[in-house]
């Protein structure tokens, strides 16, 4: 999950930038960057679907693989594309319990 997501917004990351900057000047941006938040939301909810994690750490999962923190720890702090994936991966494995 935290791979696809990362990989979606290198990708596309002017894209992304662009648009959940200037979301709230164009209405015509609403739909499109509701749909990147519902896949988004889809993804974590598939992927944690069988751990019985409670709605507060799927909040939490949420937070760490949205667009702003990926791009957060790879423009901010500097991280390698792979070092962001294995970070996000690793704190969300511990926040459910997995490690």
């Amino acid at each position: 999950m935290v791979r696809t997501l990362f990989d979606y917004y290198q990708a596309r990351e002017l894209l992304l930038y662009t648009g959940r900057t200037e979301e709230r000047f164009i209405p015509e941006l609403h739909p499109v960057i509701a749909g990147q938040r519902a896949a988004r939301d889809a993804f974590v909810q598939t992927a944690l679907a069988q751990t019985g994690t409670s709605r507060e750490t799927a909040a939490v999962a949420t937070a760490l693989v949205d667009f702003w923190t990926w791009r957060t720890m790879r423009r901010d702090a500097g991280l390698t594309q792979e070092e962001v994936i294995h970070a996000v991966t690793t704190t969300i494995q511990r926040v459910i319990g997995l490690q």
